[in-house]
């Protein structure tokens, strides 16, 4: 009835499968992935116009491990799922990092992106799953992704590197290394180790990054079997407003963020910013002026490009270079009675 795709690779060791076309098909896009006995379903959606004033991607990444993946139903007082656990948090987290620089500049529909564990065997995390396949959706999704992703956690064993450990193997292993990245590029890394050596470290992000490029190869075949076309996406020209700013006020912008000071360093690109609207929009009331709106759009643009300069140029906004640390000043024992207390200042 329904036109399933599917695609099955054998990924560290075991079977993992791919699947789109039976479940959420009015999404943009939906995949079902299955590692061991864990299922996770990944769907994506975006608004076919952006909002109107939204100057930033309002990506909303969502992961969500459903109390009957292992069996249970909520009891007690209330009947349904609870909020979002750190957890859950943390991997949305990570599916946001490698996914949300893959869309193009100015691209500023808002795209959700949902994953949630239906199915869980307890040992084999849903995470990595979600990942794939939200990236996996995103291509099979009209939307202008750049990808594919792939993502993969990483354990080290009695000497040997081990792909999607489970989580008893996570107990003996000295790492638990998340890598996310695409064919040619590491975009994410996340983990701890056990007092690992930095050649071993950088090993093991290179051994990740095999299984990655597998796993960007599987959603290519999966899309080619889909036979998905992508909405042709035209880039929008930039505002030439930022390059007229830019030209006239770059330099007074950097200086004043080489101000020594938060605060004199605030006030100094904010007296910057009104002498530039004061050229930008002479007259308010005239028909053709520059709304206020697209001026600070404009200069927010800029003050992110003169402080992206200044840092590659070897100086830090507040004159530090790139290897000075900020002073810091730490207090304990400030509050009465509690169970510690504790300050850090900068």
């Amino acid at each position: 009835m329904f036109k399933v795709y599917r695609k099955e690779i054998i990924w560290g060791g075991r079977k993992l499968t791919l699947e789109t076309g039976k479940i959420a098909r009015q999404a943009d896009g939906a995949v079902l992935a299955t590692w061991g006995e864990t299922t996770v379903l990944a769907t994506v959606v975006a608004a076919k116009t952006p909002k109107a004033g939204v100057d930033f991607f309002p990506l909303t990444v969502h992961y969500q491990e459903k109390a009957f993946a292992a069996g249970r139903i909520p009891g007690g007082f209330l009947k349904r799922e609870g909020r979002p656990t750190t957890k859950e948090i943390l991997t949305a987290r990570l599916m946001d990092r490698p996914i949300r620089p893959q869309f193009p500049d100015l691209y500023f529909d808002e795209v959700q992106i949902q994953s949630f564990v239906l199915a869980s065997d307890r040992q084999n995390d849903g995470d990595v799953l979600a990942m794939n396949g939200a990236s996996a959706a995103l291509c099979l999704s009209p939307l202008p992704f750049m990808g594919p992703l792939g993502s993969v956690r990483l354990g080290y064993i009695n000497g040997e590197f081990v792909p999607l450990p489970t989580h008893d193997q996570l107990e003996e292993s000295d790492l638990d290394l998340m890598v996310s990245g695409t064919k040619d590029a590491i975009l994410m890394i996340e983990g701890f180790a056990r007092e690992m050596p930095e050649a071993l470290m950088a090993e093991a992000i290179m051994k990740a990054h095999e299984y990655i490029r597998e796993i960007c190869e599987m959603q290519e075949e999966l899309v080619q079997k889909a036979g998905t076309v992508k909405t042709p996406y035209v880039q929008p020209e930039p505002d030439a407003l930022i390059e007229t700013l830019w030209t006239s006020f770059s330099g007074d912008l950097k200086a004043a963020k080489r101000t020594e000071g938060k605060l004199a360093r605030a006030e100094a690109a904010a007296a910057v910013k009104q002498r530039a609207k004061a050229v930008a929009i002479p007259n308010p009331e005239a028909a053709d002026a520059v709304t206020a709106e697209r001026f600070d759009s404009a200069w927010h643009t800029l003050e992110r490009r003169a402080v992206r300069e200044l840092i590659l140029s070897g100086v830090r906004p507040d004159g530090r270079d790139n290897r000075t640390l900020r002073n810091i000043e730490c207090s304990v024992d400030i509050l009465p009675r509690v169970h510690g207390s504790a300050v850090f200042q900068r």
